[in-house]
């Protein structure tokens, strides 16, 4: 009966010849036993017809296998083909452009964090496909320019220049190298200050080169609004006199002056009318430039290692309007009168500077509500009682002082602390009995006092969170941290980033 083969281009008929019958017993074609004379002729013709059906098989084989992989090849196109056109319907390509541009400015262009380590988004994208490409062309993508980010080259940096049109630019420029500037870090340079005048926010790091070459080019900034500037100089200018590079900025109400190089003091000519927010390495003597920043809310000192000249020397500078300052030794307060201070975050990395008395606490603008000792006191005799006597109008306070377990726990029940306005509480305890600490929590009449907040940092172990007493302390709206950390770990959970001070 005739067999009938279907492939991708019609119906093939193939004919086999019938297939043959051995009479060969299998006690011969099993074995080594000759077989009989008489069978030889029948085996022989078993052969011919044998090889003839066999041949015939090969060529249906070989047909099968030519229609298998037209029928694969035909399968692998419908599959291409049904992928295009699902594709096509998907609700994710009738996203209109501008949705996706603004997907991209979200998720790919981070305001915050070290966005100069990673490559910009518009590199990326570009690569994904045509319609991605289109859409990463336009020139808010191409803003932020980095010489730390991937292969960074002049024909890199004349790209984005030219892809940003005339946006204002974010620049992270760092040549840290001794001093020296390479023949890429010296072009790039040049043409990013051909530029200037579309600079936003800026981040320069170098050596004293970096600066007299910007002076030489003398720049103007009419858009810059945030600037970080860190340069080590190897021949000190005289201290008493502003560097003027800056001063032609407008807008600029943010600048840092080399936080990175601390023990390298620079003075900066800014328009210091305008400026809001101010972290800088400073020396005694050069304090006075503050006088004119009548607008300043936020504020950093980072005292630098010069020789403190005779109090009669260092000026009293009014800062009228600021309301949070962070410095490295507590003794720069003296020299700011601040009628408006709210937060203070004192680092205190001076040895001599005694905190022990009343004194430095009642000279405190009444205004201040918080305060963060960010060091470890000598030995603070006054306590937290005379704290909060000294300060009745403070409401946070964090230290990495380590106090007695019974000490916190007697504080908790005087008179004082329930009239204080204290809501946060941020000590560092050591070795103490969980047990005696829960149950003088659950002691205090929380209902009487104002305190919401006690994180009690330990080398110790803490007690364990489900524990129903810690539960009820949070029924009642009072949260309960400890943390098993050393005692500095506590308080800089308080500090916001920008008041850090890191030597």
């Amino acid at each position: 009966m005739p067999q009938l083969l279907l492939n991708c281009k019609g119906r093939l008929e193939l004919r086999l010849p019938k297939k043959p019958t051995s009479i060969a017993p299998s006690t011969v074609l099993e074995t080594n036993n000759p077989v009989l004379e008489s069978q030889i002729p029948a085996v022989r013709h078993f052969l011919r017809h044998a090889r003839a059906r066999k041949s015939r098989v090969d060529e249906k084989i070989a047909s099968l296998e030519l229609s298998l992989e037209d029928l694969y090849a035909e399968s692998n196109e419908l599959d291409t083909q049904i992928f295009q056109h699902q594709g096509a319907i998907s609700p994710l390509r009738r996203i209109p452009p501008e949705i996706i541009s603004e997907i991209f400015s979200l998720a790919l262009s981070p305001d915050e964090g070290d966005w100069h380590l990673q490559e910009s988004a518009p590199w990326i994208l570009g690569a994904v496909c045509a319609r991605w490409r289109a859409i990463s062309l336009s020139p808010v993508f191409w803003t932020e320019i980095s010489n730390w980010t991937g292969q960074f080259s002049l024909h890199k940096l004349t790209t984005l220049l030219d892809r940003s049109k005339s946006l204002p630019l974010r620049i992270y420029f760092d040549c840290v190298d001794g001093g020296r500037m390479t023949s890429l870090e010296k072009e790039s340079l040049k043409l990013l200050v051909q530029h200037c005048a579309r600079w936003e926010r800026v981040t320069l790091r170098g050596g004293q080169k970096l600066y007299t070459r910007m002076q030489h080019l003398g720049p103007q900034f009419p858009l810059l609004q945030a600037l970080v500037f860190d340069v080590c100089f190897v021949d000190k200018p005289a201290t008493s006199s502003a560097l003027d590079l800056f001063r032609q900025a407008p807008r600029l109400e943010n600048a840092t002056v080399n936080m990175g190089f601390y023990t390298d003091p620079v003075v900066l000519a800014f328009p210091w009318g305008q400026i809001s927010k101010y972290r800088a390495s400073i020396e005694w003597r050069t304090l006075g430039v503050l006088a004119d920043a009548a607008n300043l809310v936020d504020c950093v000192l980072d005292l630098g290692y010069g020789h403190k000249p005779d109090g009669r020397d260092i000026p009293v500078v009014l800062l009228p309007c600021l309301v949070r300052l962070a410095v490295s030794h507590c003794e720069l307060v003296a020299y700011l009168k601040t009628p408006m201070l709210r937060e203070l975050y004192c680092h205190d990395f001076g040895a001599n500077y005694q905190l022990r008395n009343l004194g430095f606490f009642r000279s405190l603008p009444r205004t201040l509500t918080k305060l963060v000792m960010a060091c470890t006191w000598p030995s603070l005799e006054l306590g937290l009682v005379g704290l909060i006597e000294a300060l009745p109008q403070l409401q946070h306070f964090a230290t990495p002082q380590l106090f007695d377990g019974h000490v916190v726990c007697d504080f908790l029940q005087t008179a004082e602390f329930q009239r204080s306005a204290l809501e946060s509480l941020v000590v560092s305890i050591g070795d103490f009995s969980n047990e005696f600490l829960l149950d003088a929590l659950g002691a205090v009449d929380w209902e009487s006092v104002r305190l919401r907040t006690l994180r009690l940092a330990s080398i110790y172990r803490a007690p364990q969170d489900k524990d129903t007493r810690l539960k009820a302390l949070r029924d009642r709206g009072v949260k309960v941290d400890f943390l098993v950390a050393f005692p500095h770990d506590g308080h800089r959970r308080v500090v916001p980033e920008f008041f850090r001070i890191a030597h």
